[in-house]
């Protein structure tokens, strides 16, 4: 520890950003890296005051910047064409609960039935299923605010009891060889799906479809974005998403809450208006 230099950590930094994906497909993001740089500063800080090391050599590194990126999102009439397109997909359903509830990924891939209420509809977020160096794995919500429930809309849950009973029908077929892990979107033999098929078997329809590439996270993105449009109240969609505070929803989603602030600053307007 004593002969770490901070040049280490920064090529550590830097070789993330431009090659450090699990899938090794590209870099992992500057958030990524300032997390990263967060658990090595605590980590280092304290070996500083137990005399470990005479220096925190983590003040000679400089981690990226907080590079906002800009939110993209399907329109409405781009939805509607790219479900249109995806109805015959064998995945059409994690589609249609995604633009039904803006889960994480891991988190939708991740559910089982046991986790589905669909007489009452209401789905409770226990678990997220995750790409890692070593395979799939499972993992506990990230954060006490991702453990959650979330009311599902009607027309989700009919697709949803459409797929559970093809699903039964699946289990009659492979019979013996089934692998019945009880996850709601799997094979139809049982097996788990991972979930970076989810993601390009999205943008594989996105490109047939026409419409402009965007990640499979955008459809969290669009989702939040209906609702903030549709004037649901902030705290609700950051209750519904997971996030760990209404900051968090406030900053991420600032394209819609201006316009918001304009449309509030319109009704005061109003209302003096009838004052004066």
């Amino acid at each position: 520890m004593q002969k770490l230099q901070g040049a280490d950590i920064q090529k550590i930094y830097n070789e993330k950003v431009v090659s450090g994906r699990v899938d090794g497909c590209g870099g992992v993001s500057n958030r990524t890296v300032r997390y990263i740089h967060a658990v090595l500063r605590a980590g280092l800080k304290q070996a500083l005051r137990e005399g470990l090391v005479l220096r925190n050599v983590i003040d000679a590194t400089v981690p990226p910047s907080r590079n906002k990126k800009e939110v993209q999102v399907l329109t409405q009439e781009q939805a509607s064409t790219f479900l249109k397109l995806a109805k015959d997909d064998k995945l059409y359903p994690a589609f249609i609960l995604e633009m039904g509830t803006g889960l994480r990924r891991g988190e939708l891939m991740g559910l089982r039935w046991q986790d589905i209420d669909l007489a009452t509809g209401i789905i409770q977020i226990r678990q997220s299923l995750v790409t890692t160096n070593k395979g799939l794995c499972v993992q506990e919500p990230k954060t006490q605010t991702s453990k959650r429930c979330i009311p599902l809309p009607d027309q989700v849950i009919k697709e949803l009891k459409r797929h559970k009973a093809k699903q039964n029908e699946d289990k009659l077929k492979y019979s013996e060889v089934y692998e019945d892990n009880g996850y709601v979107f799997c094979w139809e033999n049982g097996k788990v799906i991972n979930p970076n098929i989810l993601s390009r078997r999205f943008s594989a329809l996105l490109s047939k479809a026409g419409l402009p590439h965007l990640r499979f996270h955008d459809l969290r993105h669009t989702h939040a974005t209906n609702l903030l449009l549709l004037g649901e109240n902030p705290k609700v969609v950051q209750e519904r998403l997971g996030h760990s505070s209404i900051s968090v929803t406030m900053d991420t989603y600032s394209h819609v809450t201006q316009g918001m602030q304009e449309q509030a600053s319109s009704k005061i307007d109003s209302m003096l208006k009838g004052m004066m």
